[in-house]
């Protein structure tokens, strides 16, 4: 993927085999290749609830220490995050 400008980001935990299995359902996505600078893909929407890494879910220690009232808020800035 590195050498088309693409890159995938997944949870530090996520099994192996978890992983493997998303990147092989992300290579058969069409994409666009560009010229410069990279394709990110990291699946994240920030909503803990409806994340597609379920326990692996690097937002959910960040969400399930928010208060009641913060709970629409998505997260942002955990450790597994790279930006």
């Amino acid at each position: 993927m590195f050498t088309w400008n693409h890159h995938a980001d997944f949870p530090k935990s996520l099994p192996a085999e978890i992983t493997y299995s998303m990147l092989v359902n992300t290579l058969n996505e069409k994409t666009f290749i560009p010229k410069d600078g990279f394709v990110g893909f990291d699946y994240c929407t920030g909503y803990a609830p409806d994340c597609i890494f379920k326990e692996y879910c690097p937002c959910l220690k960040f969400w399930n220490s928010l208060p009641d009232e913060d709970m629409n808020t998505p997260c942002s800035g955990t450790d597994d995050q790279p930006f």
